[in-house]
């Protein structure tokens, strides 16, 4: 029993470690999430604008 505890205890800085690398993993990814997340919105709405005017313009050469 005695090796049992400490084989916890031995294990317990490997357990705090993953979890601490995991939690930098995880907040790295939601600052990329947020990031990128805005960057393909902005660009959503630049393909819809520019396929509007391309459409206003083809709607023009065509009268």
């Amino acid at each position: 029993m005695e090796n049992f505890w400490s084989f916890i205890l031995s294990a317990l800085p490997i357990l705090g470690a993953y979890l601490g690398a995991l939690a930098v993993v995880r907040y790295d990814i939601d600052k990329l999430e947020k990031r990128l997340g805005k960057k393909i919105n902005d660009l959503e709405k630049e393909v819809k604008r520019l396929n509007n005017l391309n459409n206003g313009k083809i709607a023009n050469n065509d009268k």
